[in-house]
């Protein structure tokens, strides 16, 4: 799929870098609304849609976890700090997996 392929590695490039800034309502609202977007094309719905139910809709987990995820993920590899995995437990509970050791 295009999405997961291009768009998401695209707006989640650096992700560990600018992580603080998706902390600020302000800038993870424009990723919302890009994403909102692209949801509304994908599940075909109705432009009046919420962001959280164009996600439902299409099938695909909101900007703001997938993002909590990849820079959990990066922490844990490079050993950078001690992390709470609960943003990468919820990105894997969204695609259907099951967390190891759980």
């Amino acid at each position: 799929m295009v999405y997961e392929g291009a768009l998401v590695p695209l707006m989640t490039y650096g992700a560990p870098v600018w992580e603080e800034a998706v902390t600020k309502q302000r800038y993870l609202r424009k990723m919302q609304s890009v994403h909102r977007l692209i949801h509304i094309k994908m599940a075909k719905v109705y432009r009046t849609i919420s962001f959280e139910a164009s996600c439902l809709m299409a099938g695909v987990p909101p900007i703001g976890i997938v993002i909590a995820g990849q820079v959990q993920l990066y922490k844990r590899k490079h050993g950078i700090e001690s992390v709470n995995s609960s943003a990468i437990c919820h990105c894997l509970l969204w695609n259907g997996l099951t967390p190891l050791g759980e």
